[in-house]
């Protein structure tokens, strides 16, 4: 992965926005991410735009889990 900038950085690239296209792409990719350390019950507890990482190809990678902790969850 060539990470070329975080989200505030291409977001101040575009003053205008960004297109809906790259929007759905990137909060897709984040969901996903976000899905699937819940399913490891990982909560990152620090999600903003400069710990999304975005590659040249529009890929997108959460990084910075210093907040990160393990989530207990209650059996129902």
């Amino acid at each position: 992965l060539d990470v070329q900038n975080n989200l505030l950085e291409v977001l101040e690239k575009s003053p205008d926005g960004l297109d809906p296209e790259t929007i759905r792409m990137l909060l897709y990719q984040l969901l996903k991410g976000l899905a699937y350390m819940h399913s490891l019950n990982m909560l990152h507890r620090d999600i903003k735009p400069e710990n999304l990482l975005i590659s040249d190809r529009k890929e997108l990678k959460i990084c910075d889990f210093g907040f990160a902790r393990h989530s207990k969850r209650n059996s129902d």
